[in-house]
């Protein structure tokens, strides 16, 4: 358990609770100006966390003596969330990411103008599609507010949640953006495991599935760095969430002089499909993987400080900033600005809670 405080005073007897995300769930109580967020309580995707994320929040309930009538919810329609609330219940919504900018603003006590950098793997957008990829502006004269300027173009999940833990399949969806039609004359390894496990024909369902608009989209740098995983043939199926990016940052060495892979922004719209084609050519070229690895996470930096260029300060949050290297390499590309990193709120999904309870508190501060 974690005891916070909100940097803000609400003056409000309203007392809520905030129950965070579905993935590293943790749920925050604010009562009587106190603010607990509780500790990590695993994924609420198995009966076992979900028994004990219920007999915790009872038991910080009868500790601490106190009854709910307010309830704050991610906008995700399948959170298992949605089913600890009493439909008598006053619910909250707030976007993931918004979430997770909040939960820095609230640990660093920000209070003016911020541009918030949150990389993940999964959250879900006001347009119902999958976000992780996101630069959102936060201003204190609208404090309630996001405005999402710039943003990594949309892939598909071939199969659905099955790409997830079958990376391949983001690997082959980012060739199929990348290279259209001509993914047939590629030679990797990835496409040759594809092959020998689904056959030929069942490639050109999956570019048909591609193409079509029954798919479900997203443009999560998580997923990103698992494509690219899958890409260097260094890690196909995952056993954990983040496998893949942990094993492209852990394989990562710097070799003479870093390498950024082109890339560009139309309209605020990030086109990654370019990266994707010079890693192709690099692997063709035999460049040696550990420098193809830290070229890409080189690139991401760099794309965060293009976008940034405008900007004077800058929190990272949510859970692609777990790597290490990504954050380091981030922060020399923004050197001369302001910038805000966790410390002690989690900036993966279990700090969502934090997030959410932050906007309660802003909400009942505005009221």
């Amino acid at each position: 358990m974690c005891d916070i405080s909100l940097p803000l005073d609400t003056n409000h007897s309203q007392d809520f609770i905030a129950l965070g995300a579905q993935q590293k769930a943790t749920f925050c109580l604010h009562f009587r100006n106190k603010t607990l967020l509780s500790p990590y309580l695993g994924d609420l995707d198995n009966p076992a966390s979900l028994s004990n994320f219920i007999n915790t929040q009872q038991l910080f309930c009868t500790q601490y003596k106190a009854d709910f009538k307010t309830s704050v919810l991610d906008l995700h329609p399948n959170y298992t969330q949605r089913d600890f609330v009493d439909k008598n219940t006053q619910t909250h919504f707030v976007q993931h990411h918004f979430a997770h900018l909040l939960s820095n603003i609230a640990e660093n006590s920000i209070e003016h103008e911020v541009l918030g950098v949150i990389f993940d793997g999964t959250g879900y957008g006001i347009d119902g599609n999958i976000w992780g990829g996101e630069f959102l502006k936060w201003n204190p004269s609208k404090p309630l507010e996001f405005s999402r300027v710039a943003h990594f173009d949309n892939f598909a999940l071939l199969g659905g949640e099955k790409a997830i833990r079958d990376i391949r399949r983001l690997g082959l969806e980012v060739l199929f953006n990348a290279f259209k039609e001509d993914y047939t004359q590629l030679n990797l390894l990835l496409l040759k495991s594809l092959k020998q496990e689904f056959g030929d024909s069942t490639l050109e369902t999956f570019y048909h599935f591609h193409q079509s608009d029954k798919k479900i989209l997203c443009n999560s740098v998580g997923r990103l760095f698992d494509a690219v995983s899958a890409l260097c043939g260094v890690c196909f199926k995952v056993d954990y969430e983040g496998e893949g990016g942990m094993i492209l940052e852990s394989l990562a060495t710097k070799d003479k002089t870093p390498k950024a892979y082109p890339y560009e922004i139309r309209d605020n719209l990030i086109l990654w499909q370019f990266l994707i084609q010079a890693i192709y050519q690099d692997l063709q070229n035999a460049i040696p993987l550990p420098q193809i690895a830290f070229n890409f996470h080189y690139t991401l930096a760099k794309i965060i400080a293009a976008i940034a260029q405008d900007s004077t300060n800058i929190a990272l949050s949510g859970g692609c900033f777990q790597n290490k290297l990504l954050t380091q390499l981030t922060l020399e590309a923004l050197e001369g600005k302001k910038v805000y990193l966790h410390h002690q709120i989690p900036c993966n999904d279990g700090g969502i809670s934090f997030g959410q309870a932050y906007y309660q508190c802003l909400s009942l501060r505005d009221s």
